[in-house]
């Protein structure tokens, strides 16, 4: 039986959206702090050094992956930046302020994301489902390198909303409860556990829930399984 891994993402602390690292504000440093400290004690349990932090490029996510790398004493120098885990591409940025304006704050633009078709069109921004493509095309990949025992013990993730709504949602919408979109620096736990020829056991725990899936590979077809 191969080694269980730990497969963390939490979406970046609150931002003022300055472009300037940490582009973070004193309330999205804590949420920042917080999350690390769940995080160190579970490594801490988990009793491994085999880490590895993975960032969006973009700077409230470095921002965020610095602060979980200075909780567990993890080299600045070494986190990953990881394209698949950007934010939504901007096609017309213009446009998209007036979309964001229309809503007149960001956490009802989160609210929306999931049903407005305005983040489906693919000429403003980037489509939500395209974005869910990229990532569960990652995460798949992810799985192979389990498979093929290529995978530190502990990956964590800094990502955007964007990218984890839909994984929460559904991990959440499991235990037919009424519950808020993704917020700041909420963690989303996998663990990997077991390989069945080309199918994982995974648990995945968001909110104090824990459900138990199996994922069949190829990575090309992962994201038809959530």
């Amino acid at each position: 039986m191969k080694k269980p891994k730990k497969l963390f993402f939490t979406r970046h602390g609150k931002t003022a959206y300055t472009g300037e690292f940490p582009d973070l504000t004193p309330e999205g440093i804590a949420q920042a702090f917080q999350v690390a400290g769940q995080i160190a004690d579970i490594i801490a349990r988990f009793n491994t050094t085999d880490v590895s932090i993975i960032s969006s490029p973009l700077p409230r996510a470095l921002g965020t992956a610095s602060i979980i790398a200075s909780k567990i004493e993890y080299p600045q120098q070494a986190i990953k930046h990881e394209p698949a885990i950007r934010c939504m591409d901007f096609y017309n940025p213009e446009q998209a302020e007036m979309i964001w304006k229309s809503f007149g704050s960001a956490r009802a633009v989160d609210i929306a994301y999931s049903d407005d078709p305005r983040f489906e069109q693919g000429f403003i921004v980037e489509k939500r489902s395209a974005i869910q493509r990229r990532f569960y095309r990652y995460l798949g990949e992810l799985f192979e390198r389990f498979i093929s025992d290529d995978l530190p013990d502990v990956m964590i993730h800094t990502t955007h909303y964007e990218v984890l709504w839909q994984i929460a949602l559904k991990a959440i919408n499991r235990h037919n409860v009424e519950s808020p979109p993704l917020s700041h620096c909420e963690l989303i736990q996998l663990d990997l556990e077991e390989v069945r020829g080309l199918q994982v056991r995974t648990h995945i725990t968001f909110r104090g829930f824990t459900d138990m899936m199996c994922f069949k590979l190829p990575s090309t077809l992962f994201g038809d399984q959530f």
